[in-house]
């Protein structure tokens, strides 16, 4: 069973990727850097957090532009470092958020940014899906090659069951879909019947 090579059914590239990720460091820098004042003890790390993800995203978009570069160990190293970076910025916006609203809401700066980190990845998400199409796509294909590494049947098993349920949340229709996904909806529906199936299997041996 082969991958589903994500670049080439979705059109995506390396180069767009790292030219996201640049725009959203820039994002989250700008924010940090305007608002490093949240709590005394954070604002010298808020600070080198905020430079970092510049220097991270430069580093990594070097490594694109250049042909003698040695792309895939600088993209290695750097995505650690980058992850932990943009986790501590996200978290860091939703605690400067709710600092600024409590100011006119009787609530927690924590509680509120609390909230915040609750619900919006779920309404980012959900967002994402309408206007670009392609969320529940990617999370399909990805989780579709971890499937085909997978050596522990329970756990492949499951990823399986997972897979139609992606597929169904996608906001384009069947016809829409590139054909390579064909392959996750067979794993998908496979796996649902061999639950069906041993649902009755079950039932049938329960019966006096």
């Amino acid at each position: 069973m082969d991958k589903i090579p994500l670049e080439e059914v979705l059109e995506k590239d390396l180069a767009t990727a790292v030219d996201f990720e640049i725009t959203l460091a820039a994002l989250l820098s700008a924010i940090l850097l305007i608002s490093p004042g949240v709590s005394d003890v954070l604002q010298f790390p808020t600070i080198a957090v905020a430079l970092l993800l510049l220097v991270l995203t430069l580093l990594r978009q070097m490594a694109i532009i250049s042909q003698l570069s040695r792309t895939e160990l600088i993209l290695d190293k750097t995505s650690p470092p980058l992850v932990i970076a943009t986790t501590y910025a996200v978290l860091y916006t939703t605690l400067w958020i709710g600092s600024v609203a409590s100011n006119t809401l009787p609530i927690q700066p924590l509680t509120i940014a609390l909230l915040i980190s609750t619900l919006t990845p779920p309404i980012l998400i959900a967002l994402y899906e309408f206007f670009y199409r392609d969320f529940m796509l990617t999370v399909s294909i990805i989780m579709y090659n971890r499937y085909v590494d997978l050596d522990d049947s329970k756990f492949k098993n499951r990823v399986a069951r997972r897979l139609g349920s992606w597929l169904g949340r996608s906001e384009l229709s069947v016809d829409e879909q590139p054909p390579e996904i064909d392959r996750i909806r067979d794993v998908g529906e496979s796996s649902l019947d061999d639950v069906n199936l041993g649902t009755r299997v079950g039932t049938r041996q329960e019966l006096p």
